[in-house]
């Protein structure tokens, strides 16, 4: 018997995707939407309250470039002001450092797939490089650390040349985003030249915001 395996795919991710459900979407506690999806390395948790959240704090509130979509006050058990306001800001520092692989997957079933093709792919190292800048648009610079790793590159092509995907980024630099700043502000900050991790698995980050494993 033949078996549709789009049709078996759309059907397995739609039961992958129910217990998100309960969660809001992430442009709508952000502000931000995309068209696509993405493949990306997350660093873990810790990684990111640590090391990641270390060099953020080094950056200068003066110098992010800032949009405040919303304002959340945060009210303790019978009091009628706030403690805390919660403002949710569209740059500033980035809320997920990550580094993309590839962004402007078109397809959602195509997870599956990339999921196979990924089975084969041994683990590797990610190491850091210097600090640069992004300097494109223009409201605002993107402070960014290089990132040095043959393996993702070579990820890079690979998705491209199996999956149908869209994006304004022939070349690809990987990179992990730390801030948007005010245009042509500079500060100094010890650059994390030579640091590792360890890549066991990457994420399919969802158009609305889910992200699914991607084991290696």
């Amino acid at each position: 018997m033949l078996v549709n395996r789009k049709a078996v795919d759309d059907l397995r991710l739609q039961e992958l995707m129910k217990p998100y459900s309960r969660f809001f979407k992430f442009q709508e506690k952000t502000g931000v939407s995309y068209d696509f999806h993405c493949v990306m390395w997350n660093a873990e948790m810790s990684e990111k309250d640590y090391f990641f959240g270390h060099l953020q704090d080094s950056i200068p509130d003066e110098a992010l470039y800032s949009e405040i979509i919303e304002e959340k006050p945060k009210y303790l058990a019978g009091s009628k002001e706030p403690f805390f306001v919660e403002k949710i800001d569209k740059y500033g520092k980035e809320k997920n450092p990550h580094v993309t692989v590839l962004y402007g997957l078109k397809n959602e079933a195509d997870y599956f797939e990339l999921r196979r093709k990924l089975a084969n792919v041994k683990s590797f190292e990610i190491k850091l490089g210097s600090f640069s800048y992004f300097d494109t648009n223009p409201d605002y610079d993107v402070c960014v650390i290089q990132v040095e790793s043959p393996e993702l590159i070579k990820l890079n092509k690979m998705i491209r040349d199996s999956f149908d995907y869209e994006n304004n980024f022939p070349d690809y630099k990987p990179h992990m985003t730390l801030a948007y700043v005010k245009k042509d502000v500079r500060f100094k900050m010890k650059a994390p030249v030579g640091k590792t991790f360890h890549c066991t698995k990457l994420q399919w980050s969802h158009v609305d915001g889910y992200e699914l494993e991607l084991p290696l």
